[in-house]
């Protein structure tokens, strides 16, 4: 239940930073309309999701899927996205975005009903939260990087994971570098470089602050390749490396004459499997 209110949450929220192409003539009126989304569950079963996107001028007011709704609440430097089940009026639980004054996220949190959990409702639909105890927090580094930091509310930041997100001139988040702590010193655990196309992203009209740890809504991605680093730790031999994996995964689009997509189909690897998208 859970993954299928973020399936779509993801979707929209694939967003690095917004900086802006000279290569690409668009319409800023084109948004998506439609969603329909392929994609595999927690028990790695096919489902298939519907949405359905209302604006207030390019900002999402809300969306309505297969499984709920979404709504999107605006101020001056946050944005709180509550998730409903269907044929709910309470929200089960909400995300909290803070930015800085250049419209940059700085950090993350989460809120959960008191009377729910992550699959079903435990007590009465009431209109009370309590904050998770975990968080994003994000740092702009000079060389136009961006730290992304998962963090506990009572640990030591200096020694938790973080990401390492790179972008390209158009602001396609090009790698994401994630650094494991082991006992008593970081090591690269993961590499994630992806390639761009240089059409247009679905959502790329689409008004919403920078959320850094995700992907560019610039362009489409057409690959990925993923290095998974095992390792190992002991007290007589310390951190080992011990081997490594790739994963590759593929995603061909299909494009209007404006160059928006209106299908994508990813290769066997992807979470994803296909989308249709309708303006």
């Amino acid at each position: 239940m859970k993954k299928a209110f973020l399936i779509l949450f993801s979707v929209i929220a694939l967003i690095g930073c917004n900086k802006e192409s000279n290569d690409i003539d668009m319409s800023a009126s084109i948004k998506p309309k439609q969603v329909i989304s392929e994609y595999e569950d927690d028990n790695y079963k096919n489902k298939v999701d519907t949405s359905f996107m209302f604006y207030n001028g390019n900002k999402i007011d809300s969306i309505l899927n297969t499984n709920g709704k979404i709504t999107y609440e605006y101020s001056t430097n946050e944005l709180i996205i509550k998730y409903y089940r269907k044929n709910d009026q309470i929200s089960w639980h909400y995300s909290k975005y803070l930015y800085d004054t250049n419209k940059r996220v700085i950090k993350v949190e989460f809120y959960l009903n008191v009377n729910s959990n992550y699959q079903v409702w435990v007590g009465p639909k009431i209109d009370s939260y309590k904050l998770e105890s975990y968080y994003y927090k994000y740092e702009y580094l000079l060389d136009g990087s961006v730290k992304e930091q998962y963090l506990y509310t009572q640990s030591d930041e200096n020694k938790l994971d973080y990401s390492i997100y790179k972008y390209d001139a158009n602001g396609n988040v090009v790698t994401k570098i994630r650094y494991r702590f082991t006992v008593d010193q970081y090591h690269i655990g993961s590499i994630d470089s992806m390639e761009y196309d240089n059409k247009n992203h679905y959502f790329r009209n689409v008004d919403i602050p920078t959320f850094a740890s995700l992907l560019s809504k610039i362009n489409n991605i057409t690959r990925i390749k993923s290095t998974r680093y095992n390792s190992s730790w002991d007290l007589i031999n310390g951190f080992a490396y011990t081997g490594t994996n790739y994963i590759v995964t593929n995603q061909a689009y299909q494009y209007d004459n404006n160059g928006f997509p209106t299908t994508m189909n990813a290769d066997g690897n992807s979470h994803y499997k296909s989308l249709i998208i309708k303006y």
